[in-house]
């Protein structure tokens, strides 16, 4: 899968729902721009998003702080916010989990046997509506 290739400085909220702050503590180090979900086994943590791991292809939100470390809280962008994703897309973009733990990618790129996730559409080259849909389908 291609993903989008994200600047972390570059990453930063627009407009919609307003970055929030994580309930619970970062489970792995994290960049912005990367997709992660709040795991519900581990005493709600979060984790990054992978659209080829069972159980890790969930989505909550992107990261919004240029660098997050393990066992820290950190601010989001949940769904309904209008962000600057630190990258270049094509307007009408449908935006999904990547097979890359915390990545993003256009859905044109799911590969076979990865879950689909549906993080967003790209409203403009630099603007990505975050809108969250886990279909528990898997691409054959």
């Amino acid at each position: 899968m291609a993903d989008y290739s994200i600047t972390a400085a570059n990453v930063a909220w627009v407009s919609g729902t307003p970055i929030q702050l994580s309930p619970a503590v970062a489970n792995e180090s994290m960049t912005a721009g990367q997709a992660f979900y709040f795991d519900n086994s581990n005493s709600q943590q979060a984790k990054k998003s992978d659209a080829n791991a069972s159980g890790k292809d969930g989505f909550d939100g992107i990261v919004m702080q240029t660098s997050v470390s393990s066992g820290q809280y950190f601010a989001y962008a949940p769904p309904g916010a209008v962000i600057n994703p630190g990258c270049n897309m094509t307007p009408t973009d449908v935006v999904i989990l990547s097979t890359n733990a915390g990545g993003l990618a256009p859905v044109a790129d799911l590969a076979s046997g990865s879950n689909l996730t549906l993080v967003g559409v790209a409203l403009a080259t630099t603007q990505l509506y975050i809108q969250k849909y886990q279909s528990s389908v898997t691409k054959p």
